[in-house]
Protein backbone atom coordinates (compact mmCIF):
# COMPACT_ATOMS: atom_id res chain seq x y z
CA UNK A 1 0.00 0.00 0.00
CA UNK A 2 2.87 2.72 0.39
CA UNK A 3 3.94 1.94 -2.75
CA UNK A 4 1.12 4.40 -4.45
CA UNK A 5 0.17 7.42 -2.67
CA UNK A 6 -2.83 8.59 -0.52
CA UNK A 7 -4.97 10.21 -3.31
CA UNK A 8 -4.68 7.05 -5.29
CA UNK A 9 -6.68 4.79 -2.56
CA UNK A 10 -9.00 7.82 -1.92
CA UNK A 11 -10.48 7.23 -5.37
CA UNK A 12 -10.22 3.91 -5.21
CA UNK A 13 -12.50 3.58 -2.90
CA UNK A 14 -14.68 5.98 -3.81
CA UNK A 15 -14.86 4.39 -7.34
CA UNK A 16 -15.32 0.76 -5.63
CA UNK A 17 -18.30 2.28 -3.74
CA UNK A 18 -19.67 4.20 -6.87
CA UNK A 19 -18.97 1.02 -9.19
CA UNK A 20 -20.81 -1.56 -6.76
CA UNK A 21 -22.50 0.20 -4.06
CA UNK A 22 -20.81 -1.52 -1.43
CA UNK A 23 -19.05 0.84 1.40
CA UNK A 24 -14.96 -0.59 1.63
CA UNK A 25 -15.18 -2.21 5.14
CA UNK A 26 -13.67 0.27 8.03
CA UNK A 27 -13.05 -0.57 11.47
CA UNK A 28 -16.10 1.39 12.12
CA UNK A 29 -17.79 -1.40 10.51
CA UNK A 30 -16.61 -4.44 10.90
CA UNK A 31 -18.94 -7.23 10.75
CA UNK A 32 -18.10 -8.27 14.28
CA UNK A 33 -21.40 -10.45 15.00
CA UNK A 34 -20.01 -12.80 12.87
CA UNK A 35 -16.76 -13.19 14.48
CA UNK A 36 -16.10 -15.17 17.78
CA UNK A 37 -12.69 -16.09 19.54
CA UNK A 38 -10.72 -18.81 17.57
CA UNK A 39 -9.96 -20.18 21.12
CA UNK A 40 -12.86 -20.01 23.08
CA UNK A 41 -15.76 -19.54 21.19
CA UNK A 42 -16.77 -16.63 22.89
CA UNK A 43 -18.33 -13.20 21.79
CA UNK A 44 -15.94 -10.09 20.36
CA UNK A 45 -16.24 -6.39 21.05
CA UNK A 46 -15.00 -3.56 19.87
CA UNK A 47 -12.55 -1.37 21.85
CA UNK A 48 -10.75 1.12 19.62
CA UNK A 49 -8.16 -0.97 17.26
CA UNK A 50 -9.15 -4.34 18.77
CA UNK A 51 -11.15 -7.24 19.52
CA UNK A 52 -11.67 -8.45 22.90
CA UNK A 53 -12.88 -11.51 23.89
CA UNK A 54 -15.94 -11.49 26.34
CA UNK A 55 -14.47 -14.62 27.94
CA UNK A 56 -13.55 -14.08 31.31
CA UNK A 57 -10.44 -17.11 31.44
CA UNK A 58 -9.05 -15.76 27.99
CA UNK A 59 -9.18 -12.17 28.01
CA UNK A 60 -7.51 -11.98 24.77
CA UNK A 61 -7.64 -8.92 22.47
CA UNK A 62 -6.90 -9.55 18.70
CA UNK A 63 -5.60 -6.41 16.71
CA UNK A 64 -7.31 -5.05 13.66
CA UNK A 65 -4.57 -3.80 11.10
CA UNK A 66 -5.50 -1.49 7.92
CA UNK A 67 -8.87 -2.05 9.20
CA UNK A 68 -8.63 -6.57 9.18
CA UNK A 69 -8.85 -7.98 12.57
CA UNK A 70 -5.92 -10.51 12.65
CA UNK A 71 -7.97 -13.74 14.23
CA UNK A 72 -4.42 -15.63 15.11
CA UNK A 73 -4.34 -17.00 18.76
CA UNK A 74 -0.54 -16.74 18.97
CA UNK A 75 -0.86 -13.40 17.84
CA UNK A 76 -3.45 -12.44 20.60
CA UNK A 77 -2.64 -10.26 23.81
CA UNK A 78 -3.68 -11.43 26.97
CA UNK A 79 -5.38 -8.84 29.00
CA UNK A 80 -5.14 -8.24 32.62
CA UNK A 81 -8.08 -8.98 34.73
CA UNK A 82 -8.54 -5.02 35.15
CA UNK A 83 -8.01 -3.85 31.71
CA UNK A 84 -10.20 -6.76 30.29
CA UNK A 85 -13.06 -4.90 33.72
CA UNK A 86 -12.64 -1.93 32.19
CA UNK A 87 -13.38 -2.87 28.50
CA UNK A 88 -16.22 -5.04 29.74
CA UNK A 89 -17.43 -2.23 31.80
CA UNK A 90 -17.65 0.13 29.05
CA UNK A 91 -19.54 -2.03 26.80
CA UNK A 92 -22.21 -2.90 29.35
CA UNK A 93 -21.30 -6.34 29.82
CA UNK A 94 -21.04 -8.83 33.13
CA UNK A 95 -17.66 -8.79 35.21
CA UNK A 96 -18.40 -12.40 36.15
CA UNK A 97 -19.52 -13.91 32.56
CA UNK A 98 -18.65 -11.03 29.94
CA UNK A 99 -22.49 -10.90 29.38
CA UNK A 100 -24.47 -8.35 28.33
CA UNK A 101 -26.45 -6.72 31.18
Amino acid sequence: MSEFPLWFWLIARLRHKKETGIQPMTSNNLPIHMLFCPQSKSTLVQDGERLISVNPQSRLAYAIKDNIPVMLVDEATTLSVEEWETVMQKQGRNLQTGEII
